[in-house]
């Protein structure tokens, strides 16, 4: 992690490639369940994996900006993009006819893979701006750097209420945003009648990107308050920025990154408490993709 850009440019076309690796099962998942789940398993492993490694990247590279311009400049650009990417679940919804033709879904998903791999190049080459330090500068007796104030560091983290308070709000966010993601074609199917939001139309589209648009939450003013709060020394600001920005998205990233997990869980729970067969409906989509590929 110490060169922030060379990650997002080594790891991003990871990240892209096992995005596409979700959405093209494994043989005939009719004739074996099990390869389906392991299919499943795998390939959410793996994208979360690259995905928690770059979202890493990305919000240390973000913290390090010395300059307010500059966080200022990053947050504009980041929701200026999220205002645009939200167009491809109304784009999606319309060209597969509300997710049945799934052809024509797997072939939006290569677009996107295309996309994004030539994003994950562009950020990765652009110049490093930040000071390089040598090494040999750095004391050896520097708290960032001793490993025996590691613990002590992060237990100085995990316990401040700011901090806690801001990992609760990530967590619940993270877990409205995969309810939304990952349950939204249902809901919609059991709440709204299709004589107002029609299966694949404009309106149901448009109803889904307005979902996605969510607040981001920034954590990079922690950092220099947690600096300022424990006095640590510091012998270089680029060099201690980098160790604590990694520290404090790490323990961030532990933390929240099981939302991701326990939503759906929860939510198919819920599903079968009020009797709605969450089995049924997957069975009705394996079947529309096996009559696809028999065409």
């Amino acid at each position: 992690m110490g060169n922030r850009r060379k990650v997002i440019l080594y790891v991003g076309p990871f990240l892209s490639a096992s995005f596409l690796l979700i959405w093209f099962p494994w043989g005939v998942i009719l004739k074996s369940v099990y390869i389906a789940e392991l299919h499943l398993l795998c390939s959410l492993f793996v994208y979360n994996s690259f995905f928690s490694f770059i979202k890493m990247a990305w919000c240390a590279l973000f913290a390090e900006s010395t300059k307010e311009h500059s966080r200022v400049a990053a947050t504009k650009y980041s929701q200026m993009a999220i205002l645009l990417s939200v167009n491809i679940i109304a784009i999606t919804e319309l060209i597969s006819a509300g997710l049945t033709n799934f052809v024509a879904f797997q072939r939006i998903c290569v677009a996107i893979f295309v996309l994004c791999w030539l994003c994950f190049c562009i950020t990765g080459s652009l110049n490093d701006n930040l000071a390089n330090i040598n090494p040999s500068q750095l004391s050896l007796n520097e708290d960032i750097t001793n490993k025996t104030h590691v613990f002590k560091i992060s237990k100085q983290i995990i316990f401040q209420s700011e901090f806690l308070l801001l990992v609760l709000t990530a967590f619940l966010h993270n877990c409205r945003s995969m309810a939304h993601l990952n349950f939204a074609s249902i809901s919609a199917e059991l709440l709204i009648p299709a004589n107002v939001m029609g299966k694949g139309s404009w309106s149901m589209s448009s109803f889904f990107a307005f979902c996605t648009l969510v607040p981001q939450i920034l954590v990079a003013e922690f950092i220099d308050d947690d600096k300022k709060r424990f006095s640590r020394r510091k012998l270089s600001n680029v060099i201690f920025r980098k160790a604590m920005s990694s520290v404090i998205y790490s323990l961030e990233t532990i933390l929240v990154k099981s939302s991701t997990s326990i939503t759906p869980v929860l939510i198919v729970y819920f599903l079968n408490q009020s009797g709605y067969k969450v089995c049924f409906f997957l069975k009705k989509i394996l079947i529309g993709y096996s009559l696809i590929n028999d065409d």
